[in-house]
């Protein structure tokens, strides 16, 4: 597995679009899946998804792929979840 360094914005949005069209078989149109810096932690991100299937398959695949990723529950809009995406640490 790689370890992850620093987080972009780009290498995770292609991740999860690819674990949702996996889960899906496409990326609907009216799916929501927007992934932002997070205004909290400089090094990680937070992606935006509209259901806790999506969620989920997103956490596998970024999990996978060397990320630490973190549920943080409903998105404050009340609409869809969260997730904190950053640089897994390494082992001591």
């Amino acid at each position: 597995m790689n370890a992850i360094k620093q987080v972009q914005v780009a290498a995770v949005e292609r991740r999860a679009r690819q674990a949702v069209a996996r889960r899906l078989g496409h990326v609907p149109a009216d799916a929501v899946l927007s992934v932002t810096r997070d205004p909290e932690r400089r090094t990680t991100v937070l992606l935006h998804l509209n259901s806790g299937g999506n969620s989920l398959a997103c956490e596998r695949v970024l999990n996978d792929a060397g990320y630490a990723v973190t549920d943080l529950g409903a998105a404050p809009s009340g609409y869809g979840v969260l997730l904190r995406v950053g640089a897994r640490s390494e082992p001591t």
